[in-house]
């Protein structure tokens, strides 16, 4: 795969956690975990101008992105009272400075954890907000792509293949014979109450995009917040297990195209 596609230069960004209410600055290398250390808003400000001006040409990183990937939890741990002005204006906020920073680049957004507007591990969609109308306000042409491309040219890339905006999981063509397959893993988690039958909706979608893409002889591309593995702390599971088992199950019947 890399040595196919070694043209394309993605800049993977995740786990934000903008809290722009947080009035001490972030300590960068805390001695111990602590969910009361989110990110402030003058830090992240300071760390969006070293990536803007230290990726490009002449710059400590010459190739500029073709893409970004933002790979979930834009908000940070920390809820005042009204969780979903907190989360609507964080996310606004990273979605929007992610395009001033390339305003060329495609911005393409995965649904994490702290991002839903129901609670933590809540549901992607909750009394009509979502991450999704959060990035169309804040400038996407649409929620999972910031450009809205289509895949109705042969010429365009990155393009919207398809998607699900009520459960939060999308396909985009990078290239003409390479489909990123963007999940929402948060409802695949132990932590999640998310209920079966929408886990299943969007394994069923999983497993059409794959039959379609290796139809076509396209290479696939998996991203997704929460990963399959297993915890560091304590060797739990990230997913639960029948979740777990049926994406294995799939992925070994497709492997030679992921």
């Amino acid at each position: 795969l890399q040595d196919k596609y070694d043209d394309i230069n993605i800049l993977t960004i995740s786990d934000i956690h903008l809290n722009h209410e947080q009035k001490n600055t972030m300590e960068i290398d805390p001695f111990k975990n602590n969910y009361m250390n989110d990110l402030d808003l003058q830090t992240f400000f300071k760390l969006a101008y070293l990536i803007k001006h230290n990726i490009g040409e002449k710059r400590l990183i010459p190739k500029a992105p073709d893409i970004i990937l933002y790979l979930g939890d834009a908000v940070g741990h920390v809820w005042n009272v009204n969780r979903t002005v907190l989360v609507d204006e964080n996310e606004h906020i990273i979605f929007s400075t992610l395009q001033e920073m390339f305003p060329q680049t495609p911005v393409i957004s995965v649904f994490g954890n702290n991002d839903s507007f129901e609670k933590d591990y809540g549901r992607f969609i909750f009394q009509g907000m979502s991450p999704y109308t959060v990035a169309i306000k804040s400038g996407f042409k649409n929620g999972f792509l910031s450009t809205g491309t289509l895949c109705n040219s042969e010429n365009q890339y990155p393009c919207l293949s398809s998607q699900n905006e009520i459960h939060g999981f999308f396909s985009i063509k990078l290239r003409k014979n390479l489909l990123l397959v963007g999940l929402n893993t948060v409802m695949l988690s132990e932590m999640s109450n998310v209920s079966p039958k929408r886990v299943k909706i969007q394994m069923k979608y999983l497993e059409t995009q794959f039959d379609k893409a290796y139809a076509k002889g396209m290479s696939i591309l998996i991203a997704m917040h929460i990963p399959v593995g297993q915890n560091v702390y304590d060797g739990s599971y990230f997913w639960r297990k029948p979740y777990k088992d049926a994406f294995l199950n799939l992925i070994r019947n497709y492997h030679g195209r992921i």
